[in-house]
């Protein structure tokens, strides 16, 4: 695949792009809370011998987050659910509480407990699981509708030059 310069430099920008625009996808569905996930999000080209593939990375739990999680008594379409164990673990929400302000009060207006809060919060999201916000295919699909006329670009332009090559050679 040597030959193929110009699509190398297209799939190049198409990554840049798919980048960009699946962590402007997550923070318009405000999926920013430590920054994490968004800056997890990169591509990687891996380059065979008889094809390139553009591979998007990113954290393992960008598949949750996008697909969502079937809740124990909310069916969110999802293949994933919280199954035996009812509810995520209280401890991972900690930091999350933390980070959105979250400090609700009694009725007599004291503050509630953190490890209350963080236990009713595990409840509520295994009862009702975790909405997904579906924009990874939604994202490579758009960017890629928009992408089609620079990729066919490049393969035809180094087509020609291999044919160049091919007729200057004999």
């Amino acid at each position: 695949m040597d030959n193929m310069k110009e699509l190398d430099k297209a799939i190049e920008i198409l990554g840049e792009e798919l980048v960009n625009k699946l962590r402007e996808a997550l923070r318009n569905a405000n999926k920013n809370s430590s920054g994490n996930l968004i800056k997890s999000v990169d591509y990687k080209i891996i380059k065979q011998a008889d094809e390139t593939i553009l591979q998007i990375l990113a954290a393992d739990y960008l598949e949750y987050v996008d697909e969502g999680v079937n809740g124990t008594e909310v069916n969110r379409g999802s293949q994933y659910g919280y199954g035996k164990k009812k509810m995520p673990n209280p401890k991972s929400l900690d930091k999350w509480i933390v980070r959105r302000g979250i400090a609700p009060r009694d009725k007599k207006g004291k503050f509630i407990s953190r490890e209350s809060v963080k236990f009713l919060i595990a409840r509520s999201i295994g009862k009702n699981g975790i909405k997904g916000i579906h924009v990874v295919r939604k994202t490579i699909e758009e960017v890629y509708s928009k992408k089609q006329e620079l990729i066919a670009e490049a393969v035809s332009s180094d087509i020609e030059t291999m044919i160049d090559k091919i007729i200057i050679k004999k």
